[in-house]
């Protein structure tokens, strides 16, 4: 969440730019959980991410025991600004996970609040905000298809 300056109120600032929808759709399906990304993806996907909000991008590791030991799909490391994922993680995770990243680098603007309970909550509506309006535009620029009949004569 981001408080508008002319407002005060905290609002979504989303940013779904077309390079990302480019990369969304060269991602193949992977089994039943769709759309899991693998090291290179993840770090393609948060450089663009960090390109569209223009914030330093953070580092992207995987790192099974971490994520294991904490019981999580993923994990974001303050101190070092890396995001420390599975081998294997769904593209709505590595947002979450930016989002903190995105608190973290900007001083606050994107501050969710100082209790972890709230933090963890905006990370996830942020994730599920932004794979939605993904997915939303992604559909939307996709050309409507013409129905046309058939007509037979005799």
């Amino acid at each position: 969440m981001k408080k508008d300056s002319a407002t005060g109120q905290l609002k979504w600032d989303i940013r779904v730019s077309q390079e990302l929808m480019t990369f969304y759709n060269s991602l193949k399906p992977r089994g039943p959980y769709f759309y899991k990304l693998k090291l290179a993806d993840a770090e393609q996907c948060v450089s663009i991410l960090a390109n569209s909000y223009g914030v330093s991008c953070p580092k992207v590791v995987v790192n099974n025991s971490g994520v294991k030991r904490i019981r999580a799909r993923a994990f974001y490391n303050k101190p070092s600004k890396t995001i420390n994922m599975c081998t294997m993680n769904h593209i709505k995770t590595i947002f979450h996970e930016f989002y903190h990243h995105l608190e973290e680098v900007t001083n606050g603007i994107y501050r969710s609040g100082t209790a972890k309970a709230s933090e963890h909550k905006y990370s996830h509506e942020f994730a599920d905000i932004i794979y939605d309006d993904l997915r939303k535009k992604i559909k939307d620029a996709k050309p409507k298809s013409k129905v046309t009949s058939a007509v037979t004569v005799s």
